[in-house]
Formats: structure tokens, sequence, C-alpha cells
């Protein structure tokens, strides 16, 4: 948790960034009722965490998540939170300023998803701070803004591992809950064919701007059929096998059930055939 070097962060763009965090930052550290993430050490002990992104195949695999579980723990990232049914999701995560307020507008969380929890960056939009009444904090990019704060706060109230993805600090978080497994759903990272159309998220039709903004490439899906993506997605799915290479490394299982989209992991199945698998380990 060093200061970012100088040739990342400078300029008019970055002054913006550095002020929208630290005002976050602060209305974030003001309210009341807030923990560090450290507070979640070992609270899932031997439990799977089952990860929620915002690719359009969550739209088939989020309703076959089984409910009440008790050995599941599910995060929605992001803009996945409304493709999740009510009751399904135990904690939401983002990151930082970047965070879109449609994620979250127009819904009482807390009521459609009792006992929720947020995990949050320091420098995500202030609103999240009366969103959630359980608030669990990291720095994230604050320590851009204010890096001497950040890295007080880091080594009082925990940190997580960052690389400008929001999978692979959930990843992290799940090493330290205790996880003994991880399960990826919604990570596309390409086009995916849905009702209606081709899909960059999981409500977002692919239009014009998309192609002309973002340089689609062709390739083949985990499931040789032909599809697209661009650098950025790439680089996303690159570095969440990475991230699933060390948890494997640390004994921690990461399977993919997106079912669709680019990550073609060393271990990918359905969804019931992972949970099964997990039921067939269990004493008793």
């Amino acid at each position: 948790h060093k200061p970012w070097p100088k040739d990342m962060a400078f300029g008019p763009v970055a002054d913006v960034v550095r002020q929208k965090s630290r005002e976050n930052g602060e209305i974030h550290l003001a309210s009341h009722g807030w923990r560090g993430v450290n507070a979640l050490d070992g609270k899932a002990k031997g439990k799977t965490m089952i990860i929620c992104g915002s690719g359009r195949s969550i739209v088939n695999t989020a309703p076959r998540i089984p409910k009440w579980d008790d050995d599941l723990i599910v995060v929605a990232i992001n803009g996945a939170l409304k493709a999740m049914p009510p009751g399904s999701v135990d904690i939401y995560f983002t990151l930082d300023w970047l965070s879109d307020r449609n994620w979250w507008s127009d819904m009482d969380v807390e009521a459609m998803h009792p006992g929720i929890v947020g995990v949050l960056g320091l420098p995500a939009p202030g609103e999240l701070a009366r969103l959630f009444k359980k608030r669990y904090y990291f720095p994230a990019n604050y320590i851009a803004a204010e890096p001497e704060k950040a890295a007080a706060f880091a080594a009082q109230h925990g940190f997580l591992a960052e690389s400008q993805l929001a999978t692979h600090s959930v990843m992290h978080l799940a090493y330290r809950m205790g996880c003994a497994r991880v399960i990826l759903l919604g990570h596309d990272f390409a086009v995916t064919a849905g009702e209606g159309g081709y899909y960059y998220h999981w409500d977002e039709v692919c239009e014009k701007k998309h192609s002309l903004n973002m340089e689609f490439m062709p390739c083949l899906d985990m499931n040789d059929r032909m599809t697209v993506t661009n650098q950025n997605l790439t680089k996303n799915a690159a570095i969440v096998n990475c991230t699933a290479q060390m948890m494997e490394e640390e004994g921690i299982e990461v399977w993919n059930c997106s079912e669709a989209g680019i990550l073609a992991m060393p271990k990918c199945a359905p969804l019931e055939q992972v949970l099964a698998h997990e039921e067939a380990l269990c004493p008793g």
C-alpha cells in the first residue's frame, strides 16, 4: 500500500480522482456502525463463496443458487446486484468512486436481501454508507488521495489486494474469510448471446457505440462458439486466471460455473455439478 507512482497518477484527471476519493472516504469514515474488513477474517471457514459478476450468463445461473444454505456465501459485485433473485445475496461489493449509482438505485437493498452487508472501498460513493447498516471497509484507491491515512487504515482495519478488477479483491476476501472453495458466476469477459440480442453486461445490449469505442475482436468462447471480446476483457480474464492459480496453491478450489464467455479455467463445470460434489465431500 504505497502511493501510486507519479507516472500513474498525474494531471487534471488524477486530481479529480484524488478529490472524489477523498470526499467519499471522509463520508464513510465519519459514518457510524462500520468495521474494517479484518473483522471478517475466518468468518466463513470451510465454506464456499459464490462470486457473481455482471456477464449476461448471470441471468441463467443466479436463479439456480440454493437459498438459505449456511455453507454458501453469495457475493454480488457492482451491477450484478440487480440481476440477483430476492433473498440470494449475502455481501455486496464495490471498489471505488467509479461505481455507478444505477447499480443500486431504486432498490430497497436490505428489504430485498435481508441480512446483506456491504464490503466497500473507502472511495466508493458516500451514499452507500446509508444503504447498508453493516459495512466493512478497505482502503482501495483511497491510497492515491490520502496515502498516509490509507496506510494507517490498512494497518489497523485490514486491506484487500487490488488489480484494477473487483473480482481479484473479492477472491482475496474469500481467502481472508477462510473459504475452502470459490465459484465464479457471470464472469463472461466477452459478449454473450441472450434474449433480444448480444450483451456486453447482463442488462446492456451491444449497440453501434460498443463496436466503435471498444475495438472488439473475434474469438472462440469456452464452448467453442464464435463471439467477440476486447483487450480489457481479455486482460481481466487473465487476472482472474492468475488469481485462481494462486488460490489453488493455497488449497482453495476455484471453479468457473459461468457457462459462457472466455474464462476457460482448468476447473469449469455447471453449478449444480460443483455443488453436488461439495455435498458428497461433506461428512454426513
